[in-house]
């Protein structure tokens, strides 16, 4: 099934009178999942009232929507057709058409128009932005990813993934529940771990309280939890060597 989603801002959705919300679009591609049933979404940047914000909406809800039920999205520029609301009367809309030359008005080709907020050239950019994103086969968390395994891990997928990294190096918290509010993620590689040390309070926090925040979030989100076990469950052995026995 193909969806002309459009946008992932109701407001914008509103002034493209579609007659259809986020919330509604998010409904029908569950219950098309529900029946194993494939949705392929199509979205428009560059649509009356677009900015940068409203267009990374977009791009976040159809990365939202992968682990939904939508298994594949493509993003192009609005292209106003002779006999639209819109080639008719672009100014009403907030659009400035900057060619009338079909030789143009190709899916693939330069954008012909710019909005009040956004300017030709970003709107090219956000559309490959989006194309680029979603051709990456899924979003990754991975906690300590600025360890020694972490940042190998990172540098290995960052070609096929978008990664997220969770480091208290990076700006991100294991043991901050807020840290993880507003994500989503198809995977979760869970390496954050201290080790040893003085601080009691620093391995609780950082090895229970850390890992049941990832427990919660891919409960949440469904993500899948890769966890990588650290070396303490070993104890302090006597020889280099440690077996599994």
């Amino acid at each position: 099934v193909a969806l002309g989603l459009e946008s992932g801002d109701n407001k914008i959705l509103e002034l493209a009178n579609k007659k259809t919300s986020v919330e509604q679009n998010k409904k029908a591609i569950e219950i098309f999942h529900k029946y194993q049933i494939p949705v392929k979404g199509f979205f428009i940047i560059g649509l009356p009232g677009e900015t940068e914000e409203t267009a990374m909406k977009t791009i976040e809800f159809a990365e939202e929507m992968r682990g939904a039920g939508l298994t594949y999205a493509d993003f192009y520029a609005l292209t106003p057709f002779p006999g639209s609301a819109i080639w008719e009367n672009p100014e009403k809309y907030g659009i400035r058409i900057l060619s009338r030359d079909f030789n143009s008005y190709l899916q693939t080709g330069e954008p012909v128009i710019e909005t009040e907020g956004l300017s030709k050239e970003r709107i090219k950019a956000l559309v490959e932005e989006a194309r680029s994103r979603w051709q990456k086969q899924g979003k990754v968390i991975i906690t300590g990813g600025c360890g020694f395994i972490g940042r190998a891990v990172a540098e290995k997928l960052t070609k096929k993934y978008d990664i997220i990294i969770f480091d208290r190096h990076h700006g991100k918290d294991v043991t901050k529940k807020e840290d993880f509010e507003g994500l989503t993620a198809d995977y979760v590689i869970h390496l954050a771990a201290v080790i040893k040390g003085d601080n009691n309070d620093e391995i609780l926090s950082t090895n229970v309280i850390g890992t049941l925040n990832v427990l919660e979030f891919c409960k949440k989100t469904g993500a899948k939890l890769v966890f990588a076990s650290s070396a303490a469950v070993y104890g302090c052995p006597d020889t280099e060597i440690i077996t599994e026995e």
